[in-house]
């Protein structure tokens, strides 16, 4: 099929963008960061399924180098719903020392 046909394009397309002004580097300036904020801000949505006793929370406290690591993905394992599997990445592509904290 290709993708091109018009069965890809029905409907209404929206889409948003925006301009960061900077005087220093993209790395300097925090684009990646300002980005995120941008595309996925933080929506919160509270169900009674999702309170419980059992929560657990995770802390990235930079030790040495760039406070530019993020957690990109949280999902349970899926060779085992015990654990979790944490995506992390630098978005600066730089090299450093972190501590991932559950609490």
């Amino acid at each position: 099929m290709d993708i091109f046909s018009k069965k890809f394009f029905l409907g209404i397309q929206k889409f948003r963008y925006a301009f960061f002004p900077h005087q220093k580097s993209w790395e300097e300036a925090d684009i990646v960061e300002e980005g995120m904020k941008f595309n996925e801000p933080l929506i919160v949505k509270v169900s009674k399924s999702s309170i419980t006793q059992t929560q657990t929370y995770f802390q990235i406290t930079p030790l040495i180098g760039p406070e530019s690591l993020v957690i990109d993905t949280i999902k349970l394992s899926e060779d085992d719903l015990s654990k979790v599997v944490l995506r992390l990445y630098d978005t600066k592509g730089t090299r450093g020392t972190s501590r991932l904290t559950r609490f």
